[in-house]
């Protein structure tokens, strides 16, 4: 694995977590000369917060990219800033560190786990998909702003109220750009498809994100071109129950 992968793969938090009301559970796929996929959750009294992060380019110049970015988002999380404070930390933290134009596109959530509310802001990253018994039902189109470290004004945070055991998944484009040998995208009505079966046969959010993951490298046929990164948050009361062994 290369210093790129390690520096991110070392700050990540474990990559599960469950409450009686929350589950949220994340896999990263890393290839080995890349290293710009990053996620990160925190959960504080009733709010339940995640970040995934995709930074552009390859390398250790991607790996520095999303662990600047992350950080800048944790300080700003830490001081009680709302979601669009730790998007515009973000882009300071961008623009200040580093003398080249870097971006990174990123989904940031909150989940008040007590009424189920979830605020979102999508820094140009592909929609998450919202589940309700099992079934797609809808991407969260809402919340856009341009990518972290492209300069922007505030605008509407997005938000959707859940119902009792909704799954957000969320994504990188390393998941639905992932090509096969004969230039067939993964696409996200295949990952759809797919996290519908595991979800009918009613598996954990750890086990179904493990059975999406491999698929995607089955797919390939070989070493990834790009990480591949996927979350899913769940608010549910059976929540810890089902992710125990």
């Amino acid at each position: 694995m290369t210093p790129a992968a390690e520096l991110l793969m070392a700050a990540l938090p474990p990559l599960t977590f469950s409450t009686h009301q929350v589950v949220i559970s994340a896999v990263l796929q890393p290839t080995y000369d890349v290293g710009g996929d990053a996620f990160d959750y925190a959960v504080d009294g009733p709010r339940a917060r995640v970040v995934v992060l995709d930074a552009m380019g390859r390398g250790l110049t991607a790996g520095l990219t999303s662990a600047a970015t992350m950080a800048a988002i944790r300080a700003a999380r830490r001081a009680a800033g709302d979601l669009p404070a730790m998007a515009r930390a973000a882009d300071r933290a961008l623009t200040d560190q580093f003398a080249d134009a870097r971006f990174v596109t990123g989904l940031l959530a909150e989940l008040n786990v007590e009424q189920g509310v979830v605020q979102y802001l999508n820094a140009g990253h592909p929609l998450p998909i919202l589940f309700r018994d099992g079934r797609a039902i809808k991407t969260l189109t809402g919340g856009r702003r341009t990518p972290l470290g492209v300069r922007h004004q505030d605008g509407e945070v997005g938000a959707e109220q859940f119902h009792p055991g909704d799954r957000l998944l969320i994504y990188t484009d390393g998941v639905t750009e992932a090509y096969d040998r004969d230039g067939a995208r993964f696409g996200t009505e295949r990952l759809t498809d797919l996290a519908e079966s595991c979800m009918a046969d009613r598996l954990p959010p750890p086990e179904t994100l493990r059975r999406l993951a491999y698929t995607v490298i089955e797919h390939q046929g070989g070493t990834p071109s790009d990480d591949a990164t996927l979350m899913l948050l769940e608010w549910s009361a059976e929540a810890a129950a089902r992710t125990q062994p």
